[in-house]
């Protein structure tokens, strides 16, 4: 079964963009295909249905609910989120916009300093590039993340500003040439993993490492 959405007055963007479409797996279990942004699934349960990843912009947002109600007149009561790419997450705004809730998963910390998954190919300077632009472009007020309390901008703020510092920091021993446990001496024993990731990025020279403190 397949569900296809079209729509007569598109924009040049989103011209270029494959429609929506709704393919259905087993049951009442649909792949999400098309739109802007990652693949998504949908599950509709017997009294509510369950999204999974939520496309890029507004309009991939409700092409998909307006397939999903040519499926069921059941309210989309349940957004996940795969993971924090944006392809899977910018649309979540467009659901309940008005909430002004964005939700980061370990994107943010604050009883201790930030993991970063360096095993999965998980980056510092990516990773403040991440927050800085969710500020620019999202108007949310309140984050909610994996393992703190919410918390609002002015604290995303500050958490950008204690990575890059800490950024900076190392960035100078490295031009030192102080070795990794060198440079772990000039940090709380709690910041190791952390200063190992950063170290490690600089000294294999892993992606964009400019770094610039926006607040």
């Amino acid at each position: 079964m397949l569900i296809l959405v079209n729509s007569v007055l598109l924009t040049a963007q989103e011209r270029e963009t494959p429609p929506i479409k709704l393919e259905k797996i087993s049951g009442n279990l649909y792949q999400i295909l098309g739109g802007a942004g990652s693949n998504g699934g949908l599950i509709i349960g017997e009294n509510e249905v369950l999204v999974i990843d939520a496309k890029m912009s507004e309009y991939s947002v409700n092409q998909t609910i307006e397939a999903i109600g040519g499926l069921t007149d059941k309210a989309i009561n349940y957004l996940v989120n795969t993971h924090s790419d944006g392809d899977h997450i910018m649309g979540n705004r467009f659901y309940h916009p008005e909430e002004k809730i964005a939700f980061l998963g370990d994107q943010y910390f604050s009883t201790r300093p930030q993991l970063i998954h360096s095993n999965k190919n998980g980056n510092s300077f990516e990773h403040v590039k991440t927050l800085t632009k969710m500020l620019e472009t999202l108007d949310a007020e309140v984050f909610l993340s994996g393992h703190s309390d919410p918390v609002g901008r002015d604290e995303i703020r500050k958490h950008i500003q204690v990575m890059v510092e800490k950024q900076l920091r190392v960035k100078e021993l490295v031009s030192q040439d102080l070795t990794l446990g060198e440079t772990l001496k000039e940090f709380n024993e709690n910041e190791t993993r952390l200063v190992t990731s950063i170290y490690n990025e600089i000294k294999g020279d892993q992606g964009d490492q400019s770094t610039t403190n926006p607040y």
